[in-house]
């Protein structure tokens, strides 16, 4: 509600014509399953087939998990969303501009066996979400003027989809509590 981007859906549902559905994984998790992928790995991304995600319920018929095999996501809630263990503000991954990789001036080997993520990462782009990460603000020098150009807690969406990989591809992931613990503990701190 506060608009702080701390989860993702780890599914998309998109209706077809025939009033079925088809599923897509969230840009972090379908990458995540390339890299992992036990097999097909020579094959172009587009033209993989990955297996059909299942979810793993409770006895409440909550979503778990979302199995897309090898990958066991954990997730939250009736419309299975995964919680997002960001590893830190905005340019905590190393960014090349995308000016550099055309006209070729960027180092040899600096994509090699890297993941590499592309999206608009310029202050003026629109493609931003608030954060719980905390940064530095970026700044643009005009004519001597220096003007803020983000919050601190902002953070290109791109590095957001890599903060979903990296959650993934690493394991961290985060568990949310129990309601009677939150209770528990709201009681402790309060006495």
């Amino acid at each position: 509600p506060d608009g702080v981007v701390r989860r993702a859906p780890a599914l998309e549902l998109v209706s077809r014509p025939d009033g079925d559905f088809d599923d897509y994984l969230n840009a972090g998790l379908s990458l995540a399953w390339w890299v992992r992928a036990p097999e097909d790995t020579g094959i172009p991304y587009e033209e993989i087939e990955r297996p059909a995600p299942e979810y793993l319920t409770d006895s409440l018929g909550e979503a778990t998990a979302v199995v897309i095999d090898p990958l066991v996501v954990p997730v939250h809630g009736q419309q299975g969303f995964m919680l997002i263990n960001y590893t830190g503000a905005a340019g905590t991954y190393p960014r090349v501009p995308f000016g550099k990789v055309v006209r070729g001036t960027v180092e040899p080997g600096t994509f090699t066996n890297k993941i590499v993520l592309i999206g608009n990462t310029h202050s003026t782009g629109h493609d931003f979400d608030s954060t719980p990460m905390v940064g530095h603000l970026e700044s643009d020098i005009r004519a001597g003027v220096e003007i803020a150009t983000m919050s601190a807690n902002v953070m290109p969406g791109v590095e957001v989809h890599a903060n979903m990989l990296d959650t993934v591809l690493h394991d961290r992931y985060i568990g949310e509590a129990h309601s009677s613990t939150v209770l528990w503990l709201t009681l402790l701190v309060g006495v």
